[in-house]
């Protein structure tokens, strides 16, 4: 048998959460073709990379990603690839560039989706039209959308709090039934952000009994992630139960408002696993790290700038871009304002958070139905270390250094978890038959070098990263190679 690669030397973990073992593995026609003892395939191959022992894997899937400008703007998606990702799910919080018309813009004054208009993005009125702008781009990566529940609604109600009567709800099912069609894999929704937080679980069933005709999944930035988690877990279980045959996935699952409410995901987990136990197949993911990110304006709405204003770091301001790596507190004082005034100075601008608990976050990481994801959001001048570093730092410091997980439990939860959620079939597992994504690191040297303070940087210890069986990082060096493909298009 002829092979595009071979990978010799290496020791195999395969995404199963199964033990390592070694092999040499095969590769042609864009898909995995053998898996044999070390020396084997040696002679049959066009290309030999030698492993020298380091891992090999399947690439890891960022389930929780927001990509959907990026890849547009650098497609060779360089930050992913340098992290061993070869595919991020965008779409995610209820919000992306589609389906989404100029025409809502005004409507939406005032509302978390205002920046949409007020960045002057591009935008796209189906969801057809923005994955066919992705698939021209020639991504790095593979890439998938979920159809974002904030778009859907503010298409048929604007900024309208009300409950959607029967002919609105009619008019936002048939706006999901057409993403779907147009590829998206799934529904996410931000009940945390406007105009998401007016809708219920009324509203949300019947969306949801569409995406159950496509086999797709539900993604969601919860109500509350503080002091009412529980009942925000408790909605999103609910949802889930009386929308059958749909899988519910927890997005940058924490407790994060501080250390009043840290403990809360231990009955949190318990809610979990009850509702596992009982057929309904719920899920989530988490980000390593032990603050969050998200819009100042956000903060402000939600009163969080009043009181952890010294827990606030800002990442990118518009109107004051010398505020950037900067708390809050100090910022307001360098304004003489108070907290909720600076920030309000700032807008449109993000920041960070520091709010999560360290044994909140490696308890969380320690169960079997949470993947990793990035919740990384590129491109602003300081922006959250996840963006750059999130799959390495699980990898290095986690597992390497803290040993709060094995390393085939933690490239389970990169692979083959999130692949299960997602529907991809032919991803996530490293056997024969499978598409060749696929990374090799060293797992004494990976490591995440991004810090809040200098974010921008790529980590160390993956040397092969391969995308469809193409090589788009060999020896630790970017090929320039664009192989990526729009994952979920019928």
């Amino acid at each position: 048998m002829q092979l595009d690669i071979v990978i010799v030397g290496s020791t195999v973990v395969d995404g199963t959460g199964g033990p390592r073992y070694a092999a040499d593995v095969g590769i042609s026609n864009g898909h995995i073709r053998a898996i044999a003892t070390r020396g084997g395939l040696r002679e049959s191959a066009r290309t030999v990379i030698e492993a020298d022992g380091s891992v090999v894997a399947p690439g890891f899937i960022d389930i929780h990603a927001h990509d959907d400008r990026i890849v547009l703007d650098k497609p060779e998606s360089s930050h992913k690839v340098m992290q061993g990702v070869t595919t991020t799910v965008c779409g995610n919080c209820g919000s992306g560039l589609a389906p989404l018309s100029e025409d809502v813009g005004p409507a939406l004054k005032g509302t978390d989706l205002e920046r949409l208009f007020a960045q002057k993005q591009p935008i796209w009125p189906r969801v057809a039209e923005y994955l066919d702008a992705v698939e021209e781009c020639r991504p790095g990566i593979n890439f998938a959308y979920l159809a974002p529940h904030r778009l859907v609604r503010a298409a048929v109600m604007g900024a309208d709090e009300a409950m959607p009567t029967p002919g609105q709800l009619a008019r936002m099912q048939d706006i999901v039934r057409q993403a779907m069609d147009d590829g998206a894999i799934g529904l996410s929704s931000g009940l945390f952000y406007t105009p998401g937080s007016s809708a219920t679980h009324h509203e949300f069933v019947p969306l949801l009994e569409v995406v159950r005709e496509y086999d797709g999944y539900y993604a969601t930035h919860m109500r509350d992630e503080g002091t009412c988690l529980l009942a925000s877990v408790a909605e999103s279980i609910a949802t889930a139960r009386d929308a059958p045959g749909v899988r519910l996935q927890i997005s940058h699952f924490k407790a994060g408002r501080g250390p009043e409410t840290w403990g809360l995901v231990h009955p949190a987990c318990e809610m979990i696993d009850e509702a596992r136990r009982d057929g309904v197949e719920v899920c989530g993911d988490q980000y390593p790290y032990t603050a969050s990110s998200t819009s100042v304006a956000a903060y402000v709405r939600t009163g969080l700038v009043d009181q952890y204003a010294g827990d606030i770091q800002l990442c990118w301001s518009e109107p004051h871009p010398d505020a950037v790596g900067k708390r809050l507190d100090a910022v307001a004082k360098e304004m003489s304002l108070g907290p909720r005034e600076a920030a309000e100075a700032l807008l449109p601008a993000t920041g960070v958070y520091f709010g999560i608990g360290e044994d909140d976050m490696r308890f969380v990481m320690r169960q079997p139905w949470v993947s990793v994801g990035s919740d990384g959001v590129p491109g602003a001048p300081r922006p959250h270390p996840r963006a750059f570093g999130t799959f390495p730092r699980v990898l290095g410091h986690f597992v390497r250094d803290e040993g709060v997980l094995s390393l085939e439990s933690a490239v389970r939860k990169m692979t083959s978890l999130p692949a299960g959620m997602c529907g991809f079939d032919d991803r996530g597992r490293l056997r024969v038959g499978a598409v060749a994504d696929v990374v090799v690191f060293d797992p004494e040297r990976i490591a995440d070098v991004a810090t809040y303070e200098d974010p921008c940087q790529y980590p160390k210890g993956i040397s092969h990263v391969l995308v469809g069986g193409e090589l788009v990082l060999r020896d630790g060096t970017l090929t320039g190679a664009r192989a990526g493909k729009v994952l979920g298009r019928s």
